[in-house]
């Protein structure tokens, strides 16, 4: 809650600023129509803002009843981990008969998942199937830092249940010409850095010992970028995207434990 007020104040100090810039512009440099399109541009960035903070909201909401769905949760069962990339995955729908609790969260990077750990700790999974870092990229998060975190959640998981399997998943690639609006979803991410990570996190599953799942050519088309058909804005799975990824994987959610 207090994070949220903090968001709030910033938001207001923003505008503040936003409201003394246009009149000192408009003092001494600037005629009337420029003065419309920063204001414009202004109330842009604060609904953008204001947005955020919403966001922000509804991830600390969800957080908690997690917490508290965890009371109702049985231990030892499969759990898949991560953003909303898993957020949206229907996996009861495509895994149906097996027991599959997922803890995704919209808009999480992997520090979000650092703070809410015990969404996945306190059901002890036999199986983590993980999932995270797009997000990261697209805050211009250093790969170093994201391995570090995914490193971290993976310990920490492991450090109370350290029979737990674990699965990471490959990042899923983008596709920038998929609606006029696609970059502002995208954000600071590229195929490249997406595709550099996945490597790091496959050299990174060799080490240690866990299972790297790739499903990023099963979606890709001829020139490296995600299929229009699976894709809702260029970002974001859509039902024929998801049905392609749960072919991969469903071969490692339904070996023996």
């Amino acid at each position: 809650m207090k994070s949220i007020l903090n968001n709030f104040l910033n938001i207001f100090v923003l505008k503040v600023l936003i409201d003394i810039l246009t009149a000192i512009l408009y003092t001494f440099f600037m005629n009337a129509l420029n003065i419309v399109m920063i204001s414009v541009l202004g109330s842009i960035l604060l609904i953008f803002s204001l947005g955020m903070v919403v966001l922000h909201a509804l991830q600390e909401n969800k957080a908690h009843n997690l917490n508290i769905l965890n009371r109702f949760s049985e231990k030892g069962q499969i759990v898949f981990l991560g953003d909303s990339l898993t957020d949206f995955f229907p996996v009861q729908e495509f895994f149906s008969g097996m027991h599959i609790y997922n803890r995704g969260i919209a808009n999480d990077k992997t520090t979000d998942v650092l703070k809410r750990i015990n969404n996945v700790t306190d059901i002890a999974p036999s199986k983590l199937f993980l999932l995270i870092g797009t997000n990261d990229l697209g805050s211009r998060v250093p790969l170093e830092k994201i391995m570090h975190n995914i490193n971290e959640i993976i310990e920490l998981i492991k450090m109370p249940n350290p029979n737990v399997k674990i699965y990471v998943i490959s990042q899923t690639p983008i596709n920038r010409r998929a609606k006029f609006f696609t970059s502002f979803f995208c954000l600071f991410r590229t195929n490249t850095k997406l595709l550099a990570l996945s490597m790091l996190e496959k050299d990174y599953c060799d080490k240690h010992g866990y299972t790297f799942i790739d499903v990023w050519d099963g979606l890709t088309d001829s020139q490296g970028n995600l299929k229009k058909e699976y894709t809702i804005e260029g970002l974001h799975l859509s039902m024929s995207g998801y049905r392609v990824i749960s072919k991969i994987i469903k071969p490692y959610v339904m070996e023996a434990d």
